[in-house]
């Protein structure tokens, strides 16, 4: 019996522009190597994944074609979209011309450079059970309402609240159908894929996050990854 194919996908496309420097957030490197290719490395050497895929900005396309000869997993390079969203569904319509419904999709943004090789086991193993999980991480702080951000308008329980992040992996299936679904309910702009499939009535799985899984949005994220990677974090 066949088993079942699994296609990691890299989100590269974003514009960073909340990261003060003129070289996009993903290109820049650190010891030498670019950012995105830190969380490339990891589905490289991961057991669980079969194929890459990257998704970038359309004028970067042969920049990373340039880049990428030592990662034999890559299956291609295509352009995405103007959102997140629409990025995303670029790389599930190219995966539905090759891949099976039953096949599983890892979506992980660039921006995230310690992907794990755990994460991704985890998430394998809770795909036996359930069509589309998250990692997530548990919220500390104090949460509140605020409309205007001049005052605060209710408090949220905590222990109610989860913070979304990447990588997430779908049954190709699951996903492609909440993609359709919102794109003929004009909904053009979520900020993850999860968001989708919830507002397609299917239920999501949520793992907790490790420590190290945060987001470069801002030079000074940057900064602490680099320190990070600098002391052997990641390597």
């Amino acid at each position: 019996m066949i088993r079942n194919m699994n296609y990691g996908v890299i989100l590269l496309g974003g514009a960073s522009k909340r990261f003060l420097d003129p070289v996009n957030k993903q290109f820049k490197k650190v010891l030498g190597i670019p950012l995105y290719q830190y969380s490339l490395k990891t589905m490289s050497q991961s057991n669980v994944i079969d194929r890459i895929l990257l998704v970038v900005n359309s004028q970067n396309i042969n920049y990373v074609k340039g880049q990428i000869q030592a990662f034999d997993k890559i299956i291609d390079v295509i352009p995405g979209g103007i959102t997140r969203q629409k990025s995303s569904y670029e790389a599930i319509k190219y995966l539905s011309q090759i891949a099976n419904d039953d096949d599983a999709v890892f979506i992980h943004d660039a921006a995230r450079p310690l992907l794990s090789l755990s994460m991704l086991e985890s998430l394998s193993n809770a795909l036996k059970e359930c069509d589309a999980i998250t990692i997530a991480r548990n919220c500390h702080d104090t949460i509140v309402k605020t409309i205007n951000f001049d005052e605060i308008d209710n408090y949220v329980n905590r222990g109610e609240v989860a913070l979304i992040e990447t990588p997430q992996v779908f049954r190709l299936k699951t996903i492609k159908e909440a993609h359709e679904n919102a794109i003929n309910n004009n909904i053009f702009n979520a900020s993850d894929d999860t968001y989708l499939v919830k507002m397609n009535n299917q239920a999501v799985r949520i793992l907790i996050s490790e420590e190290n899984n945060f987001k470069i949005t801002l030079t000074s994220d940057f900064e602490v990854f680099e320190a990070m990677v600098t002391k052997g974090v990641g390597q």
